[in-house]
């Protein structure tokens, strides 16, 4: 390969062919995953460099040429992956596709735009932002994943279309527009947590968590209004939302903050462990040193909690938020590093005595 790739436009012509058009017999995942034979691509630019010149042209022509809509996603997938970062001629052609009557083809170069375009290239996030409004769920999802590439932080264009997938039919769809929102919108956008607000009610358990996250991601510590509105989830009929509640208040809330202290300690009593290690886990950011109410509740977790890897957290948190030679901790720790069933409560019971 590295010999005809030096012989001229006819060659490379018929060694592209060979090596990207599939078989119009195969599923269009195995084509577009195998039959392009990207690795072959790949390793011919590697042992002869000259050959990306002359790859990145043929595949340019063979997008144009191909027959049938698999095989022009696979030239898009190939010329994406040859093409050097930033190149503006491989951008504009695949920008020219956007369009493609063939959603498998709109994937192909909304995903290919990822590995070409260089981040603020007003091209390729003009093209994004237009398959965020696609018909097809590959393309709006390929799409996002692409969008925090292109595209400068806090970009409100894009902040824009992507916040339209957030009513999207498909829940994925949902939960990568607000996992995406929450990489475009910057640290402290005032704005962002209401947007995501939107979500904490949607009918799908992993979207509420995103909505979470996200609040979690965009707010900065401190912020009342943030707090609020992912502690209201600590009631959600989900283990898994009123996990992900606790970790963005352990991430919002500041430190000795009573009242956040108090809402997570209520959920030392959840009926799913995941939940109380959650609660634990936050108590150790949130927990004010001098509460020896929250303290009674934790030790209640170390003594009584029938989960052994709750009982390992309290222990943890019990080390996290104690003073040093705080001798009523450190007496029931060691109660619990002589009577726990466990090995690895026991354990992590006497390693908490000696860093107390």
């Amino acid at each position: 390969m590295g010999v005809a790739a030096s012989l001229g436009s006819d060659v490379h012509d018929q060694l592209i062919e060979c090596l990207i058009v599939p078989s119009e017999s195969l599923d269009v995942e195995v084509e577009l995953s195998e039959a392009a034979h990207l690795h072959w691509l790949l390793s011919l630019t590697l042992v002869a460099r000259a050959a990306r010149p002359a790859l990145v042209a043929c595949l340019g022509r063979s997008v144009g040429a191909a027959r049938g809509a698999v095989a022009r996603a696979s030239a898009v997938q190939a010329l994406s992956a040859v093409a050097e970062e930033n190149d503006s001629e491989v951008v504009a052609l695949l920008t020219s596709y956007v369009d493609d009557e063939s959603a498998v083809v709109r994937k192909a170069v909304v995903s290919g735009l990822a590995a070409v375009a260089s981040l603020f290239d007003g091209r390729a996030e003009e093209a994004v932002r237009r398959c965020l409004h696609d018909s097809a769920d590959d393309v709006v999802q390929a799409a996002l994943r692409t969008a925090p590439l292109v595209c400068k932080l806090g970009s409100l264009r894009m902040l824009k279309a992507v916040s339209s997938c957030l009513t999207a039919e498909n829940w994925m769809t949902r939960k990568m527009a607000l996992e995406t929102i929450g990489i475009i919108a910057p640290p402290g956008d005032s704005s962002a947590p209401g947007v995501l607000a939107v979500s904490l009610e949607d009918t799908n358990t992993w979207v509420r968590v995103a909505a979470i996250d996200g609040i979690a991601k965009v707010a900065e510590r401190g912020d009342a209004a943030a707090l609020a509105l992912v502690a209201a989830r600590l009631d959600d009929r989900a283990w898994n939302v009123r996990a992900a509640a606790l970790g963005a208040i352990s991430s919002l809330a500041l430190a000795g903050d009573e009242h956040a202290a108090k809402m997570v300690a209520s959920q030392l009593e959840d009926e799913y462990p995941s939940v109380r290690i959650a609660a634990l886990e936050a108590l150790s950011d949130v927990w004010p040193r001098w509460d020896r109410s929250i303290l009674k509740l934790v030790l209640m977790r170390v003594h009584q909690d029938p989960d052994s890897d709750v009982r390992v957290e309290a222990i943890e948190a019990l080390v996290h938020s104690s003073f040093v030679g705080d001798e009523e901790i450190i007496e029931a720790l060691r109660t619990c590093e002589r009577e726990d069933r466990e090995v690895e409560v026991r354990s992590a019971a006497e390693s908490a005595v000696e860093r107390l």
